[in-house]
């Protein structure tokens, strides 16, 4: 068959059941071609299929459909009997009603409701060729003429607690009862869902922590036949139906608590509804409903039930006073997420938002990098806009920082039955730890008239807090983190509180000046007779020689390597590489803790975790032959990556490792290995820096330098404190600052003349793990959050016993 180039196009993107969905058609090809017919088909269905049982994973197990509209138009029949469809440019107009009750466009992991125009050419004797082209329907969902849905809703939900649920014979340890309302049913997105409610604790276990979710919950069904619809008839499917859920959270937001044994307490939560699909009721094989949980955490192996109390979303707000969608903006929906060829093409539908006026809650900081240092002032501005009256009694911002570890282990646990028989099984176990640096809140405002109300305007407020000394930096890590944030809150009388939080960066001063280790010149050797057995090679020798132990990010460690090759078979590769270590510390069911220092409250089962990631390698591959020597120099240049933690972190330590390999061509045994510990801080060491790093000061004498200029300004980057601090001549040779090196003997040169650099620039830059480092607890700040640290560009390399270059 010819080349040719098929299209579609919509007159508009999103349509409204009972609308005329209209559109053209292109084809266009630069050669006669056969056909027999061309069709276009307008098509409205909904199909469920997801995995089960043992069948093969690329084809559905379970697979159910159904036609909402199905209409065909022929639109080019052949003028011979040849059936040549001649050379050209064609296009088809073509129109299609939409039925007036069909459900809206949907894409999830095991269905979808789709509606979609096809292009297909009928090919004699061939493979018929088409294309095809999907558009979003979205129905008026009009919460005024749905009963019920702006009546408050109320639910009591009771449930039991047992010391295990993997020991049911056990007496069961109380029961948790819930009371959960909300002033209406529906709300559409943009709107806000508050919940509120008591929790009443009738267990012996004190309840922590109080989880609320905003959740989507999507039941796929498939209809049984026949003899299976009479065997397979349960509780899931006595409707004649199988089912599969998936249950999606929208947010989350967890209270810290502390509700006693036999005690109750009231509890109140608010979600704003993010931009989704309305619930879907009309659809035989799809359903999307919404509802909102509560989940009080009684420290109980088996973790009792939440209470859950479902809402309706639609897309025209309660009293609008209008019979069409309101003002609003359409948005991307889920990009299609099937798992086999009966769910494609993969398509992204549009969500109707409604742009609702809204207060407007936002937090400026006088750092524009949102970077602060130990010790130092965090400040900044609140800006409060309204375009209304708004109801407030106080606005507060509240400063936290905390520690936290968290994972779940198998544990082997023995049972033993009546009849004597001890019985082996795994139970998952909870592990974590948080430990408490700060929390501090300050009022800004308060109503001093009684009134608890804000005139239409904007309203700023400044405000300043002074971090402690003592404190960790900010990090992201597989299983924990140390996390500072500032909230921003109003409190509203008789309302639900407004609040923003963000997460900010804390990075410490780690002067590699002041450590005297951070100076001394690293060294390791390995020896290795090569081989096994009775089949030994002869030695192999490597030693390795990194100039300092303190680096800074955006510096580069040099590597410096002797390899003495006594064995009868050659060197074939150097691999370097430096690794970040993480250890976490966490204890069984949890702990949680005040600091008071380095060391961890004696709490029993502890247990600790360890995690590895690669920060940066390099491989060289190179020919030393047996009975060589042969040296050389390999150059790592440090990222973006947290400094090293090894005080005021008691559950979190983050430690660097240089290690270096040497391979040969042996088959067994065929490699030597060093590793050595490197120390990554946050301001560079003075003394490997020319003076030109720093500019004369006349002040002082020719040999003192002077600080780098702090360039504050708005958008530029800030050094942090200490940062090239000046010194005074009384420092000079008593071992406080040491003395700067003769400019000639590390630096390179041309000819006779020293290269000295230009002062080197600091930046702020993002983690290299991205937001994927950030794997716990995601959901807290308003945007993902990604820690920052000062990187050092252009520093000279500080290498003065580097191999000469060959």
């Amino acid at each position: 068959m010819a080349d040719f180039q098929p299209s579609i196009e919509f007159e508009k993107d999103i349509y409204l059941p009972g609308e005329e969905v209209t559109g053209r058609a292109w084809l266009s090809t630069n050669k006669n071609m056969k056909a027999k017919s061309v069709e276009i088909t307008f098509t409205g269905k909904s199909v469920s299929a997801w995995k089960g049982g043992k069948t093969v994973p690329t084809k559905p197990n379970q697979k159910a459909e159904e036609i909402y509209v199905e209409m065909k138009h022929e639109v080019w029949t052949p003028d011979d009997e040849e059936n040549t469809f001649p050379s050209g440019d064609y296009e088809w107009k073509f129109s299609f009603e939409l039925p007036k009750n069909c459900p809206p466009s949907f894409e999830g992991k095991s269905g979808f409701i789709r509606y979609s125009v096809l292009l297909y050419i009928d090919v004699p004797n061939g493979k018929a060729k088409n294309i095809e082209r999907a558009v979003t329907v979205s129905p008026i969902i009009d919460l005024n003429n749905i009963t019920g849905a702006g009546e408050p809703i109320k639910m009591n939900v009771d449930t039991t607690a047992y010391f295990c649920q993997c020991m049911p014979c056990l007496p069961a340890r109380g029961n948790v009862v819930y009371t959960l309302s909300s002033p209406k049913l529906g709300h559409v997105p943009g709107e806000a869902v508050s919940v509120s409610g008591q929790i009443n604790n009738g267990t012996s276990k004190p309840i922590r922590i109080i989880q609320a979710k905003l959740n989507r919950r999507i039941t796929y069904r498939e209809e049984l036949q026949g003899k299976a619809k009479n065997k397979k008839r349960n509780a899931q499917n006595a409707d004649g139906f199988k089912s599969k859920i998936e249950t999606q959270v929208l947010e989350t937001k967890i209270e810290r608590c502390n509700i006693p044994p036999h005690t109750n307490s009231d509890f109140a939560f608010a979600f704003v509804i993010p931009p989704v699909i309305a619930s879907i009721r009309n659809s035989k094989f799809i359903t999307v409903d919404y509802f909102v949980s509560i989940w009080g955490d009684t420290g109980i192996c088996n973790r009792t039930e939440p209470a859950s109390l479902n809402i309706l979303v639609g897309n025209v707000p309660l009293a609008s006073g209008t019979a069409s969608l309101p003002p609003q903006k359409f948005v991307d929906g889920n990009a299609a997420q099937c798992w086999n060829a009966h769910l494609k093409p993969e398509f992204t539908y549009q969500i109707p938002s409604p742009t609702t006026p809204e207060t407007e809650l936002h937090v400026e900081f006088d750092q524009p990098q949102e970077v602060f240092f130990p010790g130092h002032p965090i400040s900044g501005r609140v800006v409060l806009l309204t375009e209304d009256k708004y109801k407030a009694k106080t606005v507060n911002v509240n400063f936290e920082e905390i520690a936290h570890t968290y994972w779940d282990d198998d544990s082997s646990v023995r049972r033993t039955e009546v009849a004597g028989q001890k019985i082996y099984y795994n139970q998952r176990v909870h592990y974590s730890a948080d430990v408490n640096y700060l929390e501090h809140k300050l009022l800004l405002w308060s109503s001093g008239d009684g009134s608890n109300e804000l005139a239409p305007g904007k309203y700023v407020w400044p405000f300043s807090y002074n971090l402690p000394n003592d404190i960790p930096p900010s990090f992201e890590g597989k299983y924990g983190y140390v996390r500072y944030s500032v909230t921003t809150e109003v409190d509203r009388p008789w309302r639900f509180d407004k609040a923003k939080k963000l997460c900010i960066t804390v990075s410490p001063l780690l002067d590699l000046n002041i450590i005297p280790h951070a100076m001394t010149p690293l060294q390791d050797q390995a020896s290795e007779n090569l081989g096994c057995c009775c089949f030994k090679k002869g030695y192999l020798e490597m030693r390795v020689n990194i100039p300092k132990t303190g680096f800074v990010p955006g510096e580069t460690v040099p590597i410096n390597l002797e390899i003495l090759n006594h064995s009868s078979v050659p060197v074939t590769e150097v691999k370097v590489k430096i690794i970040q270590q993480c250890t976490f510390v966490a204890f069984r069911n949890g702990s949680n803790f005040n600091f008071i220092g380095d060391s961890v409250m004696a709490v029993s089962q502890r247990e600790t975790k360890h995690d590895t990631n690669t920060v940066i390698k390099q491989s060289q591959a190179l020919t030393v032959e047996p009975g060589k020597e042969h040296r050389l120099a390999l150059e790592l240049r440090l990222p973006s990556v947290t400094p090293t933690i090894n005080q005021f972190s008691p559950i979190i330590t983050v430690e660097y490792l240089v290690q270096v390999s040497v391979d040969t061509s042996s088959t067994f045994g065929s490699d030597i290995d060093c590793e050595m510990s490197i120390l990554i801080g946050t301001v560079p060491i003075r003394q490997y820096l020319p003076p030109a790093y720093y500019p004369p000061n006349p002040a002082f004498p020719p040999a003192i330098p002077s600080p780098m200029p702090t360039q504050i300004g708005s958008g530029v980057v800030v050094p942090p404190p200490e940062y090239g601090f000046v010194t005074t001549p009384a420092d000079i040779g008593t071992g406080v600052v040491p003395p700067y090196p003769d400019c000639a003997q590390p630096y390179p040169t041309k000819g006779d003349t020293v290269v000295v650099p230009s002062a080197p620039p600091l930046s702020y830059q993002d983690s290299m793990y991205g937001t994927d480092g950030t794997q716990l607890n995601t959901d807290e700040n308003q945007k993902p959050f990604v820690p920052k640290y000062p990187v050092f560009n252009n520093l000279p390399i500080y290498n003065p016993s580097a191999p000469p270059q060959e």
